[in-house]
């Protein structure tokens, strides 16, 4: 018998005892809001989902493959609400891109835009907001760039030096006095470069203190988020950049991905992917860093897919089971919920993760 028999078999459990147990005495009025009633400001972190990173807009029916597993309120307080990332490169949106913005932040998700091609400067992010704003289609948040120091490329002196050569932090703070969308340095690629390696320090420098900032950064496999709980990586990174109250955003967590024009690979749409995607649901939630899962649905390919009835089927199952746990118990640390059977990532001593 394996880990997963066990947790889905209380899950199993749980739900019929829920269901016919009588209702405590102080249970709340039959008026409650769904999003209370259903514990959506507990799993609202474990809901985000990156959408896709094309200017075409993902289909209805892909949209709809998220929303039956989650179900969100669209009636919750904005701070429940979960996120839905959407990013282009140097092409421009489509009409479809535009309805999606409107539509999902109708459903009950905080959209979040970057313009991701490194060629692109904060005039070419102004005027997509403003064909946005034209629109009545102002996502949530707004970004420029993504992961310029993934595999430290470059140096934290380098990262800040492009961003002060374009005079993003004052283009940033421009955008949100003006349109009211929140605004975020370029993605980073992982939660060491943000707290190890002087990248974290960088967005201090640059941006603490600035109104309208969130941070996003991305986890794949090789640190298994267990370690997010255990090393307090929200709190932790709250303290490097500064910003004791931002909303820190996974902006894309997966155990792995298949590169555009790629072959399928193991660990992506297999048990594997599906046991880190259900750890990082859990994790997000103990952690309160809302996770964007890698990725709902791709233009280009499918393999990376979690609407893809073949490639995301393990995902999919997965992911409904921790959201119907969380339905019926609002409880986001059961026995068992981090663990991995077959973890791509190595074990990390804690003092690995303690700045020099």
């Amino acid at each position: 018998m394996n880990l997963r028999f066990f947790f889905n078999c209380a899950v199993l459990l749980s739900l019929f005892a829920v269901g016919c147990a009588k209702p405590p005495q102080d249970a709340p009025p039959q008026n409650e809001p769904q999003w209370r009633a259903t514990n959506q400001h507990i799993w609202y972190y474990a809901a985000s989902v990156y959408a896709d990173n094309t200017p075409y807009g993902t289909p209805m029916w892909a949209r709809t493959v998220w929303d039956e597993i989650v179900q969100v309120d669209p009636e919750a307080p904005l701070e429940y609400r979960p996120f839905w990332v959407m990013t282009t490169g140097d092409e421009a949106p489509t009409d479809e891109f535009y309805e999606e913005i409107r539509e999902r932040t109708a459903a009950g998700f905080r959209v979040v835009y970057t313009l991701k091609n490194e060629e692109a400067t904060p005039a070419d992010l102004r005027r997509a907001v403003e064909e946005m704003d034209r629109r009545d289609a102002l996502p949530w948040g707004v970004g420029l760039w993504n992961e310029l120091e993934f595999g430290q490329a470059i140096t934290p002196q380098e990262f800040a030096d492009v961003m002060l050569d374009a005079n993003l932090p004052a283009e940033l703070e421009a955008l949100h006095s003006e349109f009211g969308v929140m605004v975020s340095p370029p993605g980073l690629s992982s939660f060491s470069n943000v707290l190890l390696f002087g990248y974290g320090e960088v967005i201090r420098d640059l941006f603490a203190g600035r109104p309208g900032v969130f941070v996003k950064l991305h986890s794949y496999g090789h640190v298994q988020p267990k370690y997010w709980v255990e090393f307090d990586a929200k709190e932790r990174i709250r303290e490097v950049i500064g910003m004791p109250e931002a909303v820190i955003l996974l902006e894309e967590t997966a155990n792995s991905f298949v590169g555009e024009w790629q072959d399928p690979k193991p660990g992506v749409g297999d048990a594997q992917g599906a046991e880190f995607m259900r750890a990082a649901m859990y994790a997000g939630m103990q952690t309160e860093i809302p996770t964007c899962h890698f990725m709902l649905y791709h233009y280009w390919s499918n393999w990376n897919n979690i609407s893809d009835p073949v490639e995301g089927a393990l995902r999919r199952e997965e992911a409904r089971a921790v959201f119907e746990w969380m339905r019926a118990t609002g409880d986001p640390a059961p026995e068992g919920a981090l663990e991995l059977e077959n973890p791509s990532g190595r074990e990390i001593d804690p003092d690995e993760w303690e700045a020099p």
